[in-house]
């Protein structure tokens, strides 16, 4: 039974109905519509069939009138005795024999009012009515053999005074005639004789104006006569059909304040227009009943349907009712005036549901994924026995590691510490795991692989395969995606290939020899590929620790030479470059304590300085290259350098004037020691030569040497003045034994030799 509330109550059921009447509105009314349309076209085209035949009709019959003329003209031009009357002088007897004969042709074709011959020779006419002609149109030179023109003429006490609407035919005898006579045979056509014509033909249609017009737009004739003659070419639908110059045309305008169906046919021997004008509404008026009819069908069909609709309502409703009624709350049952939108209520289980599936397939794939990772993690471990998943779940996994060779291949993201900063952490997770996708996208060909993040910096592929393929091969396809990586994150890494393994037992030994061979980077640089291969050399070279470079070095700190500093670093990492990753990291943090303890105690090393230090040794533990590395011991030596230069230019700078003092006087005692070198007294004062030397010359503005033997040729000075001594026994005294580089010293200083010192000095 039909529910009115639930119209108002429920939505989709609402909707629901106007649907269907809305449907069958639309068809009834468009049914209705479309018979309509084609009654009234099928009317109208058959009013235009109608008038098309009658025009046509109409201007068959004029074809057959001009046809006729043509006969008559012929026929009296074959005439002797017509030709030779148009020669002869006015003579009464020939005209009268003349016009009976003309009378007789007339007689016989009913559409001929009159017809006569114009002789302008000598200006006579002869008609068989008497109906004057238009001499000067007559008498007009024309090219064609017959023409014709419409008039007007009135004959006193002829047609009860009114005048003659006549069609003229001129024939003109001279086209066919060897000698000129200028004579006209001409044939008067009564207009009406097209009117009754047109009339006889189309009785029932009293409404219907018909008429012919020439090419120029005059009426030729009209159902109104008192149109004869009249110019319609400014009428619109006149210069249509004359601008259109079809042979036959219908179609409707607006004129005479109503809208007018017009027709046409044209008559191709005479260039006539034949033209049938009827209202519109006429045309269509036999239709109204029919429209009546259709409507009054049409409601009752509208009034059928809406039950119908009513009742399919209803039928294709109740199953969704039913479902609704168990989706809808309790607590809406109350409301029964409340609104409801059964899609709403729906979308909105439906979507419940489907949250609630993805939900659960997410949970599972997780937690399938979770537990594949976390076993993975125990397998490159070696420790299967830890993982605790269901069995069903560990025997998939399983299944899928048939080998039976297996290979780690490790991706070492490069500049870990730039990435970190550069990088948030669920950032830094979406590229490892996109670094992963890649990798496993294009290794895919040589086998199966599984990727996993071991590391925040490495990405482990496990390599399963049946045989080796060709090394050349994989090589350029793990280019192939270090290319890729850089192009799309810009960022660099360097791949090592774990040794292979035939167990799955021993896969964890494929990843442990992986992570050493990648240490390696440290030698090769960034987005180096490494292998047991390449670096074989390493493992079996032992390199020994450069103690000599080591106290070179800080002898270069001492004297703050930062050129000498950098170059012996330098030759400290190359010499170690050959050896194995731990010898190198191990040798140059024992190079940073040797540093360290070297001046621990003369700079007083602060806590700042400290913390320096153990940041230098933890930066070379985790360097990734050998420029690294050297970059840091540069760094903290250079550092060690500044700190030494600012001590000397503070309070330092005062013990080392008294080291200084010391030194000087320990020469002018020791000065007769020709063993007295730089060397022996660095010894003598704890320092290394290189420093002290430094120290002296900084203090006294001359090298150690130059103060030496400024003393001993002062003391020789002394001797020469003061004794007789030989200049060769003055040398040893002090301290020189080579006399000729005694005296070589001697004049480069005061310009004389000893010996000419001594004469100079005896003759003062």
């Amino acid at each position: 039974m039909f529910n009115w509330n639930r119209i108002r109550q429920y939505k989709v059921y609402r909707k629901l109905i106007i649907s269907y009447i809305l449907l069958v509105t639309l068809t009834i009314w468009i049914v209705c519509s479309l018979l309509f349309y084609l009654f009234s076209s099928n009317a109208v085209r058959e009013k235009n069939d109608h008038a098309k035949t009658l025009l046509t009709q109409v201007s068959y019959a004029s074809d057959v009138v001009n046809n006729a003329i043509m006969s008559i003209g012929n026929e009296l031009l074959n005439d002797h005795n017509i030709i030779s009357f148009f020669y002869e002088d006015e003579d009464k007897i020939r005209n009268y024999e003349i016009t009976r004969q003309l009378t007789k042709i007339q007689a016989a074709y009913p559409f001929i009012k009159s017809m006569g011959i114009y002789k302008p020779l000598n200006d006579s006419v002869l008609d068989t009515v008497g109906i004057p002609v238009d001499k000067e149109v007559l008498s007009q030179n024309t090219k064609k053999y017959m023409s014709f023109y419409p008039r007007k003429v009135f004959v006193e006490r002829f047609n009860n005074n009114m005048p003659y609407n006549l069609i003229t035919f001129a024939l003109y005898p001279d086209f066919s005639m060897t000698t000129p006579s200028r004579s006209v045979i001409y044939i008067n056509m009564d207009e009406t004789y097209i009117l009754n014509t047109i009339r006889n033909i189309n009785k029932s249609d009293h409404d219907i104006n018909t008429f012919v017009i020439n090419m120029q737009g005059q009426v030729l004739s009209h159902t109104d006569a008192s149109l004869f003659l009249q110019d319609l070419s400014g009428e619109s639908y006149i210069k249509r059909i004359l601008s259109e110059r079809k042979d036959e045309q219908s179609f409707t305008d607006y004129f005479q304040n109503q809208k007018q169906l017009v027709t046409y046919v044209k008559s191709s021997n005479l260039n006539w227009y034949f033209v049938s004008v009827s209202p519109y509404n006429q045309v269509v008026a036999p239709i109204n009943d029919l429209r009546k009819t259709t409507l009054l069908i049409g409601l009752i069909l509208m009034v059928l349907g809406i039950l119908v609709s009513l009742y399919l309502t209803i039928n294709v409703y109740t199953p969704m009712n039913s479902l609704i009624r168990g989706l809808i709350p309790a607590n809406t049952h109350a409301h029964a005036n409340s609104k409801l939108d059964e899609y709403k209520i729906l979308a909105d289980a439906f979507s419940h549901y489907e949250e609630n599936e993805k939900s659960m397939r997410s949970n599972m794939h997780k937690s399938s994924r979770v537990i594949k990772e976390n076993y993975l993690h125990h397998l490159f471990k070696g420790g299967l026995s830890e993982t605790q998943a269901p069995e069903e779940l560990v025997q998939r996994i399983e299944s899928g590691l048939t080998g039976p060779s297996f290979a780690i291949i490790l991706f070492k993201i490069d500049n870990s510490a730039a990435f970190k900063e550069q990088y948030h952490q669920k950032d830094q997770t979406l590229i490892r795991f996109a670094i992963g996708n890649i990798a496993h996208e294009l290794m895919q060909k040589y086998g199966q692989f599984d990727p996993l993040v071991t590391e925040e910096d490495e990405i482990v592929l496990l390599r399963q395969y049946a045989k080796e393929e060709s090394q050349n091969e994989l090589l350029s396809t793990i280019t192939e995606i270090q290319t890729t990586v850089k192009t799309y994150f810009k960022i660099s890494l360097s791949v090592s290939i774990g040794d292979t393994v035939h167990a799955k037992s021993d896969i964890h030994l494929s990843l442990k020899s992986a992570q050493q061979y990648v240490k390696f980077r440290l030698f090769y640089g960034y987005e180096c590929i490494l292998d047991s291969h390449r670096t074989k050399k390493h493992f079996m070279t032992t390199v020994k620790y450069p103690n000599s470079l080591e106290k070179q070095l800080i002898d270069a700190v001492m004297l703050g030479n930062y050129a000498v500093i950098e170059h012996k670093i330098e030759e400290f990492v190359r010499l170690l470059s050959s050896g194995s990753y731990y010898q190198v990291v191990n040798y140059c943090s024992q190079l940073m304590i040797s540093l360290f303890k070297q001046f621990e105690n003369s700079l007083s090393i602060s806590e700042a300085n400290y913390n320096q230090y153990v940041e230098a040794i933890s930066a070379v533990n985790s360097s990734e290259t050998i420029g690294d590395i050297s970059q840091i011991v540069t760094n903290y030596s250079l550092n060690l350098c500044t700190q030494l230069e600012e001590r000397n230019k503070g309070a330092n700078a005062q013990k080392y004037k008294r080291i200084v003092e010391d030194v000087q006087l320990y020469i002018r005692e020791q000065y007769t020691n020709s063993a007295l070198s730089l060397e022996l007294v660095a010894d003598v004062v704890g320092l290394s030569p290189g420093y002290l030397g430094k120290l002296f010359k900084g203090n006294t503005q001359m090298s150690f040497n130059e103060y030496v033997n400024k003393i001993r040729l002062d003391k020789a000075k002394e001797l020469l003045s003061s004794t007789n001594e030989p200049a060769s026994r003055i040398c040893e005294l002090v301290g020189i034994y080579n006399v000729t580089y005694f005296s070589t010293l001697f004049k480069k200083n005061y310009g004389m030799t000893p010996s000419q010192f001594r004469e100079q000095v005896s003759r003062q």
